[in-house]
């Protein structure tokens, strides 16, 4: 029922954005396109480890108006340093300890949910730094030895493509829409009881699949453990319909942004730097021209950016290997599978 409704919305937004061109979007698109480029070439002159985390905070903090990207930006950056050190505070004191860190995965997955969805315009700030311990505490399961290395180079790479957006958003979109309060996208939602339970239920489910990541994917000796723990703590919503929707266009998203990614690689302009980068620059104004527009689709483009990020960008110059994006495109779409199998668990377990 969900997804029929979803898919419909989806189809009529995405209908509309084809058939009007808005000037304002596309502006917004273009300083999108030039920050996420920018961010990529300079971490690839950098050589930091995964330059495409700085193609993706510029995507992510890219905002209609200069005010409203700064505030998201800092948030985003003070979030992502302030949950680094806590987490590495708590893995150094329980670095050996797996059943700690798998505590640590657990509380924090459900405190990150409740308090994300429920705080006012800093719960991007909080978010971020939950979000932060997790992926390190993953990371402190699967890659012990790297742990201080991983913080440091995420800190870098996500300030970086943070810095870019804001940047680009000073020039090109320097005055916020009429009307428009740029702390309005970053703020909580008043959630009735019903949503609150719901909202806990989902924390629950998410926490359970969050401490299964590391646990299966280490036993098995998979790749992809990352970007299962990344899909899964973003997609919850006090509202069952929003996370459907954030699950379907997320993986409508990873469909379009891979799929042309792939493409791209597979031909001869994806293995030349010019042609690489002129590609790269007019899908993402594309897949940003769509984020920047109608709500029941834009979700869709915002995630097509990233998997188009996460599909070309593997290190120094234009990627060369299919490897690399199809691991992590495969635990994109092994992260939303987990979360529904477990949350479709709790679920019947709540009907008996």
């Amino acid at each position: 029922m969900h997804a029929t409704i979803v898919f419909k919305e989806f189809k009529q937004g995405l209908a509309k954005e084809l058939q009007e061109f808005n000037k304002e979007q596309a502006r917004c698109a273009l300083g999108t396109a030039i920050a996420a480029l920018g961010a990529v070439l300079i971490a690839n002159w950098l050589n930091l480890d995964k330059p495409y985390w700085a193609g993706i905070s510029a995507l992510v903090v890219s905002r209609s108006s200069y005010d409203a990207s700064l505030i998201k930006g800092l948030l985003r950056i003070a979030g992502t340093i302030g949950g680094c050190v806590l987490a590495l505070i708590m893995l150094g004191t329980f670095i050996d300890n797996v059943f700690a860190i798998l505590c640590i995965i657990f509380f924090t997955s459900i405190a990150t949910v409740i308090v994300s969805n429920t705080r006012g315009w800093d719960s991007y700030a909080w978010g971020m730094a939950g979000f932060m311990v997790v992926l390190l505490s993953i990371a402190g399961l699967v890659i012990p030895q790297s742990i201080f290395n991983f913080a440091f180079y995420r800190t870098f790479e996500i300030s970086l493509g943070t810095i870019m957006a804001i940047i680009m958003s000073a020039i090109i979109n320097p005055d916020p829409p009429e009307s428009a309060n740029p702390t309005d996208a970053l703020a909580g939602s008043m959630i009735s009881p019903a949503q609150e339970s719901e909202l806990v239920k989902q924390a629950i489910s998410l926490a359970l699949a969050m401490v299964s990541v590391p646990l299966i994917w280490k036993w098995l000796d998979l790749p992809g453990v990352l970007q299962i723990g990344v899909t899964s703590l973003i997609l919850l919503q006090p509202d069952p319909m929003q996370s459907w929707r954030k699950g379907i266009l997320r993986l409508l998203g990873c469909m379009a942004g891979g799929s042309i990614g792939l493409l791209l690689l597979g031909s001869p302009a994806g293995h030349y730097l010019i042609t690489w980068g002129a590609a790269y620059g007019v899908l993402i104004f594309i897949f940003s021209y769509i984020d920047h527009g109608d709500p029941r689709c834009s979700y869709m483009g915002l995630q097509g950016g990233i998997a188009l990020t996460l599909t070309l960008v593997q290190g120094l110059g234009p990627g060369t290997e299919l490897q690399p994006p199809i691991t992590r495109l495969c635990g994109i779409l092994a992260g939303l599978i987990l979360w529904n199998i477990i949350h479709a668990l709790l679920e019947k377990d709540n009907a008996a």
